[in-house]
């Protein structure tokens, strides 16, 4: 697999799940060409080979002699990227450990390692893009939780207003039934009171009887007692009063 047939690249032949797009020049793997890192050297002059360019011949993405150079020269002309450096030249050391697994086939070939400063940035772009994302999400989740728990505490504190509304209604027709059995209740006290007067003045008046009567009855043993004391000693003066 060489740069020169990534027109007729089909993602199938890498097994790749990618559902993602990247801005590019994708015109012709020529101009990917002209922008790579580090130039793409005859495999048969790279004696060496790194662990990458094995798993990608054991996997059959290139054919014996490639090199993952090549492969991933392909790939970067088929989204759009520069190429990528994989330091599998002669001479030179050998391959660092990536940070991170390539994203785009690592749910299916998760030993498949890569390099380069494009596709590290751009991963750790994407992971910072996710982690924001993934707080976003978990604002919006937290935004929501909140809402719906004020939402419930205004759906209390409405049927408490709706509840405290009865009440009051019915301490209103309370307050008007005492206030008609206070009028009631005034105007029989008024009676009352009158009925009392009343009473008070026939006590009177019968205390001030019962002293007239008691005066009386004392003036009449009076008047008996001296009409029979009287009467012997005065019956002769009146007998010569009148018969003379």
């Amino acid at each position: 697999m060489s740069s020169s047939d990534s027109d007729d690249y089909e993602p199938s032949q890498i097994h790749y799940k990618a559902k993602r797009s990247y801005e590019g020049d994708v015109d012709s793997a020529e101009s990917v060409k002209k922008t790579r890192t580090q130039p793409l050297r005859a495999s048969q002059s790279r004696p060496q080979i790194s662990q990458t360019s094995r798993d990608l011949i054991d996997l059959g993405f290139l054919d014996d002699g490639q090199s993952s150079q090549q492969f991933w020269d392909s790939y970067s002309a088929f989204v759009g990227l520069k190429s990528i450096s994989l330091g599998d030249h002669p001479g030179t050391e050998p391959e660092p450990e990536p940070p991170a697994k390539f994203a785009l086939v690592k749910e299916e070939h998760p030993q498949l390692t890569f390099s380069g400063t494009e596709h590290e940035g751009l991963l750790a772009e994407n992971k910072k893009l996710r982690n924001e994302l993934d707080k976003t999400r978990k604002e919006r989740d937290s935004i929501i939780a909140e809402a719906t728990e004020y939402g419930h505490h205004l759906e209390k504190i409405y049927n408490e207003m709706k509840k405290t509304a009865v009440d009051l209604s019915q301490q209103r027709k309370e307050v008007e039934r005492r206030e008609v059995t206070l009028a009631v209740d005034n105007d029989s006290r008024k009676e009352r009171d009158a009925e009392n007067e009343k009473l008070q003045r026939l006590e009177k008046e019968n205390s001030s009887l019962k002293r007239h009567l008691a005066d009386s009855a004392r003036m009449r043993r009076n008047l008996g007692a001296a009409l029979v004391q009287g009467t012997a000693a005065n019956l002769a003066d009146l007998l010569d009063k009148y018969s003379k």
